[in-house]
């Protein structure tokens, strides 16, 4: 007796769905993935300042006017927060 070509596809199919799908879990909705802190906690005072001209406008750079900011983050879990410059 012969296996069809596609049973084996089928069952990956069905095995990657399932892990797939069993790894999915619900956070609580009150737990936070980042936390703002003030420029006294962080001793980093920003700016984003952007002004508007002839050829500089929204229209023309869309994306320049979206802003920048900085992130203060503990990389490598040794409690020292090193600032980053998002752009």
């Amino acid at each position: 007796m012969a296996i069809p070509t596609c049973l084996p596809l089928r069952f990956f199919l069905v095995l990657v769905f399932s892990l797939l799908v069993s790894r999915c879990k619900n956070k609580p909705s009150g737990e936070k993935l980042f936390q703002e802190l003030s420029p006294e906690e962080t001793g980093l005072e920003f700016e984003n300042k952007v002004i508007q001209n002839g050829e500089n406008n929204v229209l023309n750079y869309s994306y320049y006017f979206n802003g920048g900011g900085v992130a203060v983050g503990d990389i490598n879990n040794e409690a020292i927060r090193f600032p980053t410059n998002c752009i």
